[in-house]
């Protein structure tokens, strides 16, 4: 028998951090399954085939936090068919029809469309996080759709709205490889998507690319964030291979004053990250890449 009101057992639960406590407390009676199905905020699916995406919904209406996980581990040693599924878009879709808040999204070796990280940024107004780990489906489009989420976050619609036509076309024209004339017959299509994706997503706090094989256009994605930018606190892309834009790194980490972590991938050099560290003296995970120990480089003694 509950005595508690449901306002109260709510401020009880959100001590409960495990989803297993979570689960467990849920079983006791009927009003405990109630007040935690209304207050469960953090939802961890181990496999994305165990329950489907509106049960998970009806279940959890006010999930703010999904972590999803796909193909099983054998998976990274080639051991499972190609088509054994883990699309994560059927999961934005249902979440985007039931205009449930969502704010972070983690995946885990599930495969990831163009289509599905569009839609994520057209339907979620409060989206802050996003990870991928060792997941499928970015290569043929390389960063394009995590650069559209990443655009549309950071920039302020005052300050597009002031951009003459050119400027836009400049900017973002190698988004669209496809565009002949950025400025002419592209124009309007360069200028809507901006301004709608920016209306429709919040602040990005995370971006992390972890074990994910992605082209990255020679690391002109990273000048994509405006001076505006200051709200990141987690950037991970250690798993991209290609040369860095570390002109548009060392501005973006010298204007985020809550940056803590930071994964760097190899192309970043050491006299690169002395000014990094410089510029962010607050991190308290910094990623590098392998380099050769030399004590008398002058590189390695400023460092």
């Amino acid at each position: 028998m509950n005595y508690f009101p449901d306002e109260v057992l709510e401020h009880v639960f959100d001590f409960l951090t495990s989803h297993r406590d979570r689960n467990t407390v849920s079983l006791v009676c009927k009003s405990w399954f109630k007040v935690e199905k209304w207050s469960r905020r953090r939802v961890f699916v181990g496999n994305c085939y165990a329950i489907s995406p509106e049960r998970l919904i009806a279940r959890f209406p006010r999930v703010r936090a999904l972590t999803l996980k796909g193909k099983p581990h054998f998976a990274d040693f080639n051991l499972v068919p190609p088509d054994w599924g883990g699309f994560v878009y059927p999961w934005i879709e249902a979440m985007a029809k039931s205009n449930i808040g969502l704010e972070e999204l983690r995946l885990k070796r599930m495969v990831v469309s163009n289509e599905g990280l569009e839609l994520l940024a057209r339907s979620f107004v409060n989206f802050k996080s996003l990870v991928l780990v060792s997941c499928e489906g970015l290569p043929p489009m390389d960063l394009q759709p995590l650069l559209q989420i990443a655009v549309s976050l950071f920039f302020p619609i005052g300050k597009l709205s002031e951009l003459n036509h050119q400027d836009i076309g400049n900017r973002f024209s190698f988004l669209f490889p496809d565009l002949k004339d950025p400025y002419g017959s592209g124009e309007q299509r360069v200028k809507d998507f901006c301004l709608t994706l920016h209306m429709v997503v919040g602040f990005l706090e995370s971006l992390n690319l972890q074990e994910n094989e992605v082209e990255d256009r020679k690391g002109q994605w990273l000048s994509c964030f405006p001076d505006s930018c200051t709200s990141l606190v987690s950037l991970n892309f250690a798993c991209l291979k290609g040369e860095v834009n570390l002109t548009a790194l060392e501005r973006l980490v010298a204007r985020c004053p809550n940056l803590k972590s930071l994964r760097l991938n190899r192309a970043v050099p050491l006299d690169a990250l002395q000014r990094i560290l410089m510029h962010a003296p607050q991190l308290v995970d910094l990623g590098t890449g392998s380099y050769v120990h030399d004590p008398d480089a002058e590189t390695v003694n400023n460092l």
